[in-house]
């Protein structure tokens, strides 16, 4: 990675962009427009998790407020993993009860990374 102050950092960040991108696809599709929004969710957890993988045994502080050390890295993996199956189990009832994706996947994204 480069900056080590935002090392620590970029797990949070791949949800977050995820999730900001997902509440603005919701604004802008039209209403009977059906998108692979949950993809995009998934798509972000698994960015999470390969920079997780990648911040393993390297104990980056960032900014001095975030530690990504193995037991948060750990903890972060779980949660990531939880979240995709949450998102990949939940994408029929989404559809089926007519909620609006685009929200339900951004809420899921943004209490994962609060999570973490």
């Amino acid at each position: 990675m480069f900056n080590t102050d935002l090392d620590a950092l970029i797990p949070m960040l791949c949800i977050t962009l995820t999730a900001l991108a997902t509440m603005g696809t919701e604004a802008f599709r039209g209403r009977s427009e059906r998108l692979p929004i949950g993809w995009w969710g998934l798509i972000g957890l698994g960015g999470a998790a390969l920079s997780a993988a990648l911040l393993w045994n390297r104990n980056v502080v960032g900014y001095g407020v975030i530690v990504a050390d193995n037991f948060g890295l750990f903890v972060t993996f779980v949660l990531v993993a939880i979240g995709a199956l949450t998102v990949m189990f939940s994408s029929q009832v989404v559809y089926r009860d007519g909620i609006p994706a685009g929200e339900y996947y951004t809420l899921v994204l943004f209490s994962i990374v609060g999570m973490i």
